[in-house]
């Protein structure tokens, strides 16, 4: 199982789990107190489907983001194309994000940040914020490859780790303005580049 999200009270947790022999799962809303769970990732019609591992749920757990193969908006005509889907939690409707790339939801609910990955525009290394209200995506270039992103409560404050053969860093992205501002470098945590996994390492949201 992976831990999407958890309530702030803590009573309700979103969870990605699958079969041995099946890379694509399901994603289950549990009950912490009675480990009781719902199949959340589902179609229209209630029918569950597969989805891929990294997904995300609003602070609020107002909004799931799913990526699955299947085709659950008519106007989705590429077969076994991986597509970004928000799901509402209160009414079930899914509405398909073509152009979205799948990442973290900001803390204030109103952007995605690309997370993790080594996406290159001619060469050249990026962070992609994409807009919620506006269905736009925004291109910050970085100083070298992304491997692990930490998003606080806007798109004004995202500390990227980055790595090159020879070093790794810190950036702090503000997507908004388009602004990094180096943070640390020479610092020797080349274990986390194959991961995107820094879970001992934390953001605060005044930070």
């Amino acid at each position: 199982p992976y831990l999407i999200g958890l309530s702030g009270d803590g009573t309700e947790a979103i969870v990605w789990a699958h079969d041995a022999n099946d890379y694509q799962g399901r994603i289950y809303r549990v009950d912490t107190a009675t480990g009781a769970e719902e199949i959340i990732s589902v179609d229209a019609e209630g029918n569950p489907i597969a989805v891929d591992r990294w997904g995300d749920v609003t602070a609020d757990m107002s909004t799931l983001m799913l990526r699955t193969t299947a085709a659950l908006d008519p106007m989705d005509t590429v077969p076994n194309s991986f597509d970004v889907y928000l799901k509402d939690m209160n009414t079930g409707s899914l509405t398909w994000l073509p152009d979205a790339p799948l990442g973290e939801f900001t803390g204030d609910g109103t952007s995605i940040i690309a997370s993790g990955g080594s996406g290159q525009i001619n060469g050249q290394h990026y962070l992609v914020r994409y807009d919620l209200a506006s269905r736009t995506r925004h291109v910050v270039p970085l100083p070298a490859m992304p491997y692990s992103v930490l998003v606080a409560n806007d798109p004004s404050n995202v500390l990227v780790f980055t790595a090159t053969s020879e070093i790794t860093g810190i950036e702090r992205v503000d997507t908004m303005t388009g602004t990094v501002e180096h943070v640390l470098n020479s610092w020797d945590f080349g274990f986390y580049r194959n991961s995107s996994n820094l879970g001992n390492v934390f953001i605060t949201e005044d930070a």
